[in-house]
């Protein structure tokens, strides 16, 4: 059961972060969706639509309106500061929305009170243990590295996610781009069908991740967002009783109200164009043809997990994120709500372990049977771990001071621990990371000068990662 906060609340309103997603995706009374375009009053042009039609309205009766929001304009090439040599060409993120708790997953305390009733299991790397409902995870330990010494001074959920997606803690002054954006910006590869940063998810979610987006980078740098099995929005398909050169023509008929209006009123921003173009790319290129499940065997998405008899909504947003990377995406986060325990922790827990473990695996067997492992990095983390304390309800509740993390892929060393917890779970004994180092480290990965500099619209350099961080030599 979640916790009585409000998680998009911070305890001091000067701390909250602007909020870094498309618009739509937040407002005031936390609805979240997709709205559509104003229609705007009759402007006069003549043409072979309804006189009423602006160039406003007409984008939005042949590209539903919206879409544009999420487009991330500019063709970057890879950025000249990105080591040639860098093994990290994508990256997904497997985030656990809620906390997930270390004691009950990645760092077990067998034998203890405050071990809680599940069993730890042996893996295929010696000493490394896990929890029982992780069996599949277990045999597939040699990619993957556990982090057991993350610690973090925030354990509120909206500063913690804003935290850990971006790597600084929230200031007044700046709103940071989220890791997804951040290689958006700085590694995108030319890939003009495809956007280069995807989000996998519920935006009602516990915490909605998706909120951090571009920051001081802009809403171009912010991810398209999918549902959460990967479901294709009703913007990326054409209204009814339009077909593929139906859309073409009135893309033409566009392009000549443009140029109208650029007479009249100046041209068009090279942002708006870049927009516009990517919208009919995305329409009619390759990014429609790999959110089509339907391409992959009925064994294969099964094996991503099953929920109910029916294939779980992660698992398949999972195999989603496959299929993105493979095409090239630089950055997916598939998010999995739930993990927030304060009541029932156990019984909840068990429910989302299976799901990680079919889902978690499978994606490590299925990128490394393609040959993508090596060069796409999964991450398994959350906003923060849960008390060693074992509450009255059953419940786990927030502490951020030790959790844990695992890496597979990217080139990483797996097979490994990494730092240790107290015999409790409560503190770190050894070896402590700290969020600037695990962004360091990411970004090391991906080739980056963690020195290199960006600046605000105001001016102001920020450093892709906070001059605290340092690479962990262990996994590189």
């Amino acid at each position: 059961m979640p916790c009585s906060c409000h998680r998009d609340s911070f305890p001091d309103p000067s701390l909250e972060p602007r909020r870094g997603a498309p618009r739509g995706l937040h407002d005031p009374c936390g609805q979240r969706g997709i709205p559509d375009l104003p229609i705007e009053p009759h402007c006069g042009a003549p043409g072979p639509l309804h006189e009423s039609c602006t160039r406003r309205s007409f984008l939005n009766l042949s590209l539903k309106g919206t879409l544009s929001l999420w487009l991330a304009g500019g063709i970057r090439a890879r950025s000249e500061e990105t080591d040639p040599k860098a093994r990290m060409r994508s990256c997904i993120l497997l985030w656990m929305d809620g906390g997930a708790s270390h004691i009950d997953s990645f760092d077990p305390k067998p034998g203890r009170d405050e071990g809680g009733p599940f069993q730890a299991i042996r893996t295929a790397v010696s000493g490394l243990r896990v929890c029982e409902h992780l069996p599949n995870l277990a045999k597939e330990a040699r990619e993957i590295a556990v982090i057991r010494s993350v610690t973090s001074p925030i354990a509120d959920h909206g500063l913690a996610n804003y935290l850990m997606h971006t790597g600084y803690p929230p200031e007044e002054s700046v709103e940071h781009p989220a890791m997804g954006s951040m290689l958006a910006h700085l590694v995108q590869e030319e890939s003009a069908e495809l956007p280069p940063y995807v989000f996998l998810g519920d935006v009602y979610g516990d915490a909605n991740s998706s909120r951090f987006g571009g920051g001081f980078l802009g809403d171009r740098f912010a991810p398209f967002t999918l549902g959460s099995g990967g479901q294709v929005p009703v913007t990326l398909s054409f209204p009814e009783g339009v077909d593929d050169a139906e859309f073409r023509q009135r893309i033409r008929w566009l392009s000549g109200y443009e140029k109208r209006f650029g007479r009249r009123l100046g041209d068009l921003s090279e942002v708006q164009q870049e927009l516009q173009a990517q919208a009919t790319r995305y329409l009619s290129g390759r990014f429609l043809e790999t959110l089509n499940l339907d391409k992959e065997s009925e064994a294969l998405r099964d094996a991503y997990g099953m929920l109910e008899g029916e294939r779980d909504s992660f698992g398949q947003a999972c195999l989603l994120a496959r299929r993105l990377v493979e095409q090239g995406v630089q950055f997916v986060e598939v998010s999995l709500p739930g993990w927030d325990t304060h009541e029932e922790n156990f019984r909840d827990h068990e429910a989302l372990l299976h799901r990680v473990d079919a889902a978690f695996s499978t994606l490590l067997r299925d990128l490394r049977a393609r040959g993508l492992l090596e060069s796409t990095l999964v991450i398994w983390m959350g906003e923060f771990g849960r008390t060693p304390e074992i509450n009255e309800n059953r419940g786990r509740d927030h502490h951020s001071t030790a959790f844990s993390i695992a890496l597979a892929g990217g080139g990483i060393r797996g097979a490994q621990v990494v730092g240790k917890t107290d015999e409790r779970g409560g503190e770190v004994a050894d070896r402590p990371v700290s969020v600037a180092d695990l962004f360091a480290t990411f970004f090391t990965l991906a080739g980056l000068d963690l020195k290199q500099e960006l600046y605000t619209p105001e001016g102001r350099p920020v450093r892709i990662v906070d001059k605290t961080g340092e690479a962990m030599s262990e996994l590189i």
